[in-house]
């Protein structure tokens, strides 16, 4: 992983139908630790209720994680400077979403994190890059409200159908948070049968900030499955778009290859992508 480097995730799931549900319920536990000495673990949970009406999801994770920091903007991740930082946390998010129409799901989020910034070695003031003092040891905790829409055959290899999604945190300091701020996140996903053996996959997502944000919660490429292959972090700013399309080729058995390629940029705003 051009992020984390080289490692080992183990992963344990357990997949069963519960209260006569038409998707499996998934129970699971993952521990990941990388070359470069990052190391994560985490418990998620995703259950299906009122025959499929009410979807409720959760994780809890524990991080210690070796990165680069660019700074903030396309200049920034352009210029491929960059100085180590750990980050050492833990995060939990937690969601459930009701019916409200035909294939259209809603409802709240909530979602914790407390994050320790340790910067590995302090860069020359004239690089520009400092993370600010108040954002090293921070607290993000928000509410907010989710959308999907969903028709996709199968959650997990899906082959037609679409799946759209809308995510809306607000984190605010009467909620224990550190900063105000909020962030949007935006994707819309469809899958074509478009061959024997061949699935066309196109994904578009976009992803906006607005307040006192802080560093780690700005819109990054390489997370969300979205550019694969760059650095996460590298390019990072308050608005970012991507689209993208893969082929999908089952070719044995239960073995496929995949041929992908993508577009995006990051801005300071919307009204400035002419020049991202």
């Amino acid at each position: 992983d051009p992020t984390l480097g080289t490692g080992l995730t183990l992963t344990g799931l357990l997949m069963y139908r519960a209260e006569g549900s038409t998707r499996p319920w998934i129970s699971g536990a993952a521990a990941m630790y990388t070359d470069n000495d990052s190391k994560a673990a985490a418990l998620f949970q995703k259950s299906y209720l009122m025959h499929d009406r009410l979807r409720l999801s959760a994780a809890v994770a524990a991080f210690d994680l070796n990165l680069r920091f660019y700074g903030i903007g396309a200049n920034a991740g352009t210029r491929n400077i960059s100085i180590p930082i750990e980050q050492q946390g833990t995060a939990v998010l937690a969601k459930g979403l009701y019916e409200v129409a035909p294939r259209i799901f809603a409802g709240p989020i909530v979602r914790y994190i407390s994050l320790e910034t340790i910067i590995k070695v302090p860069p020359p003031p004239q690089l520009g890059i400092a993370i600010p003092p108040l954002q090293l040891d921070a607290v993000s905790a928000g509410l907010g409200i989710a959308l999907e829409y969903d028709t996709r055959d199968s959650e997990l290899d899906p082959t037609h159908g679409t799946f759209a999604s809308v995510n809306a945190v607000y984190p605010r300091t009467d909620l224990g948070s550190d900063f105000n701020y909020g962030f949007l996140h935006f994707a819309y996903n469809r899958y074509l049968a478009v061959a024997p053996r061949w699935i066309l996959a196109l994904r578009a997502s976009t992803c906006s900030t607005t307040g006192d944000v802080p560093y780690f919660d700005l819109c990054l490429f390489g997370m969300h499955n979205d550019l694969r292959g760059y650095v996460g972090g590298q390019y990072r700013d308050r608005a970012m778009y991507a689209v993208q399309g893969e082929a999908r080729w089952n070719f044995h058995g239960r073995w496929g290859a995949v041929a992908f390629g993508g577009t995006g940029a990051v801005a300071a705003s919307w009204s400035e992508f002419s020049g991202a």
